[in-house]
């Protein structure tokens, strides 16, 4: 797990920044992602992908111990969309497990 500290530290020490100054753009950088996702705006990260909303309609689903149908409201989700050169490497480390599982 990757956690916000992790991006700090990692940008701290890739540029030589004092910490204070590498939260601070790491606090900007995820407040103008917010900011953008809030608005319905969709966020393109070169090199991991992008994250877009997903808008669900209103429907009627049946209550498994009533029997009855209840309303169920549209809600919003958030999609990651990964760029194909992480889900190669992904894939090319899968098959490297599978291949050693199965030695």
């Amino acid at each position: 797990m990757m956690r916000k500290l992790d991006f700090i530290v990692t940008l701290r020490d890739a540029e030589g920044l004092h910490h204070f100054d590498a939260k601070k753009m790491t606090d900007t950088v995820f407040r103008h992602i917010h900011r953008c996702l809030v608005e319905g705006k969709e966020v393109r990260i070169e090199g991991v992908g992008k994250i877009e909303l997903k808008y669900t309609k209103p429907h009627k689903q049946i209550n498994n111990f009533t029997g009855l149908y209840v309303k169920v409201p549209s809600k919003v989700k958030l999609k990651l969309k990964v760029f194909p050169t992480i889900n190669n490497e992904l894939q090319k480390l899968v098959e490297e497990d599978d291949e050693e599982t199965h030695r």
